[in-house]
């Protein structure tokens, strides 16, 4: 396996570097920088296609369910004398109410922080800091997230601490208002960054504060979450019928199961399961230029619109277009013109949101200097239009897919995140054979497929473009783009020496 994956990633690079060949070759596209000697000789090598089959569950893999309704996926690997347990549990962001917002955040963190009925928070701290172990968790869009990791030969103790985590968490008022001061600080801190106010900004304007992915915790939300709130949050959301558990690692399968059966089997829950509702995204178009007013001499440049969810039957074809446009690092095409032939910006790159269970956004995203900001998005939008209305060259399809059916590999690497991702499957309610039949949907793509798919899902006219920077130098260089409107926001904050 080490052997493979060390020879599949000088794969990926030679890759990259034929995907460069083959845009210069075709007759009409731009011009690309020269390229050296050993360049060229490394175009001319030819790979096998890969023939991999990831761990599954059923073989390698084994799913099984306690007494009480948690899900178990089990993998067992000798090679260390390790445990890892990941656990999945449906309650993110999404389900913040809008006056909480960052609810699922601060939840999350204080399940853990803020110690238990039976340990207090600096001694569990302790406990673990003893085992050499950590035990975390945290929250993402869809999902709370609880990781446990340890020596082997601690793995009824560790059990033993995360069950009490989870199940009978303290929420210590002094732990959160510590935790509160942070969240506070951290908001004020991402005033002083571009970037990721540019990305903030960027997702409010198009989910918008009606959506809980366009809201952003403020200083507000976060001072009026409660004890109370995190002890309701806690009871909703943490229980077992809502729970999925991943163990990889140094364990024997049924010494394992029967100490989480013991640790967690009498673990019951009041009534049934049940997620609040999510509105639905309103996928209106927000074309225009949006201006967020830095007084600083560079430029954080987002371009895109909407893009899909993880159940669109076109997915894997839009995955290889946004490698070909901007998402495949120095070999796409965006990277090669506006980065390295014409030297616009230091960092630019394309994503199109596939994996949400909402529709995620399409984002061409680039850093640059001011005076060349509206440069940069000429040439960015060029590189758009030229995607929908020219085929892509056979070869640099094929380039695309190999880099991106070669990256597949690395998503295996290791038994934690191989099981890990078996068991993420199950919670995004995607087929259990979803991994065994990738490659081949990404090789089934065509070139007129891949050109479809551009016309339909890449939208000129719906394009968003959004800056933060020196809004009065800018202004002038992009009405060529369409009038611009300020996005009126904070100024960073203030440092005290």
């Amino acid at each position: 396996m080490g052997e493979v994956t060390r020879t599949l990633g000088t794969a990926i690079v030679i890759i990259g570097l034929i995907a460069g060949q083959a845009a210069a070759e075709e007759p009409g596209a731009p011009a690309v920088e020269r390229r050296s000697e050993g360049a060229e000789k490394i175009g001319l090598m030819i790979f096998p296609p890969l023939l991999w089959r990831p761990p599954a569950v059923g073989d390698e893999v084994e799913r099984r369910t306690l007494s009480n309704g948690i899900i178990l996926y089990l993998y067992p690997d000798r090679t260390l004398p390790l445990l890892d347990v990941v656990g999945l549990i449906h309650g993110g962001r999404l389900y913040d109410p809008g006056e909480k917002a960052g609810l699922a955040r601060v939840a999350a963190s204080q399940i853990r922080a803020g110690g238990t009925t039976s340990i207090a928070a600096d001694a569990l701290n302790e406990e673990l800091e003893s085992l050499a172990a950590s035990l975390e968790l945290s929250a993402g869009d869809e999902a709370l997230e609880v990781r446990l990791n340890l020596l082997s030969k601690h793995t009824e103790r560790g059990v033993r601490l995360m069950t009490d985590v989870l199940t009978r968490p303290a929420f210590d008022a002094g732990q959160l208002e510590l935790a509160r001061g942070r969240f506070l600080e951290e908001l004020r801190r991402r005033r002083d960054n571009p970037t990721e106010l540019l990305h903030k900004e960027f997702a409010a304007l198009h989910y918008t504060h009606r959506h809980p992915l366009g809201l952003e915790p403020s200083e507000t939300s976060l001072r009026s979450i409660s004890r109370e709130d995190l002890i309701a949050f806690h009871r909703r959301y943490v229980r077992p019928d809502n729970l999925l558990l991943a163990a990889a690692g140094d364990f024997d399968k049924e010494a394992l199961v029967a100490l989480l059966e013991q640790s967690l089997g009498s673990w019951s829950a009041n009534g049934r399961s049940s997620l609040p509702s999510v509105p639905n995204v309103e996928t209106a178009a927000k074309p225009g230029v949006y201006l967020i007013e830095r007084p600083i001499p560079q430029s954080s440049i987002a371009i895109g619109h909407f893009g899909v969810d993880r159940t669109n039957p076109d997915r894997q074809a839009i995955e290889l277009m946004n490698v070909v446009l901007g998402g495949g690092g120095f070999a796409s095409r965006i990277t090669k013109r506006v980065r390295s032939a014409e030297g616009l910006a230091y960092s630019v790159g394309s994503r199109f949101g596939t994996e949400g269970r909402q529709p995620g956004l399409f984002q061409v995203v680039a850093l640059t200097r001011t005076d060349a900001t509206a440069q940069a998005v000429a040439a960015i939008l060029e590189e758009i239009k030229r995607l929908r209305e020219t085929p892509v060259p056979a070869a640099e399809l094929e380039a695309a897919k190999e880099a991106i059916s070669n990256s597949y590999l690395f998503w295996f690497t290791d038994p934690t995140q191989t099981v890990r991702r078996l068991m993420l499957l199950e919670f995004e309610g995607l087929p259990p054979d979803y991994y065994h039949t990738l490659l081949d949907r990404y090789r089934a793509v065509t070139g007129d497929r891949l050109q479809q798919v551009a016309r339909r899902y890449v939208k000129p006219d719906d394009l968003a473009i959004v800056v933060v920077g020196d809004a009065k130098a800018l202004a002038p260089t992009l009405t060529t783009f369409g009038e611009a409107r300020k996005i009126p926001h904070e100024a960073p904050a203030a440092h005290t020496p």
